[in-house]
């Protein structure tokens, strides 16, 4: 459908960054009650990532997946401290002014998956980024000596705000996340 919508480079839609209040809202719905307790904390958050769709979605569901062992604050401390890093290593063609601060909230999620998901999460570099689709027979051949089963992988990926559906059997990943 949104091939038939979009058939060329000149039909797509380019998201930009959201509203204060419309990224605000983003957050909430996904962490849902994190964000509650810690009002401040999230808009500093929302404003450190620039409002990004999706800086917002991967912290989101980092918040709310790790709820029990992460707050915003601590989040945020996180990422506004260069040394819980390290060194990252920035795709070139990146030039946002908080790209230190998405790719390291980029980096947390990923640091947080269990290893087998991480490696996964890996494999798909080699997806070209622009579309970055593929479907579970993908997935599978990809992942055949990491993963047992590659869909709870694939779920898990979603969850966590790393990969998405986009149709029966077919999943995206966003070029930025690519790139990380």
């Amino acid at each position: 459908v949104a091939d038939a919508l979009a058939p060329t480079e000149k039909d797509l839609y380019r998201l930009g960054v959201l509203s204060h209040v419309s990224a605000l809202d983003l957050l909430n719905a996904l962490a849902g009650s994190v964000i509650e307790n810690y009002r401040k904390e999230s808009e500093d958050l929302v404003a450190a990532v620039e409002q990004l769709p999706i800086a917002l979605q991967v912290a989101g569901h980092l918040l709310r997946e790790e709820r029990h062992s992460l707050d915003v604050a601590g989040l945020l401390r996180d990422l506004q401290n260069p040394n819980t890093y390290g060194r990252l290593e920035l795709p070139v063609d990146v030039e946002l002014p908080s790209e230190r601060t998405i790719f390291g909230l980029f980096k947390k999620s990923t640091d947080v998956l269990p290893n087998d998901a991480r490696k996964c999460f890996a494999y798909l570099g080699p997806y070209a980024p622009k579309p970055a689709r593929f479907n579970s027979f993908a997935l599978a051949a990809q992942w055949k000596k990491i993963a047992i089963d590659p869909r709870q992988i694939a779920k898990l990926l979603i969850a966590r705000g790393l990969l998405e559906p986009v149709g029966k059997d077919i999943y995206w990943l966003h070029a930025l996340l690519k790139a990380h």
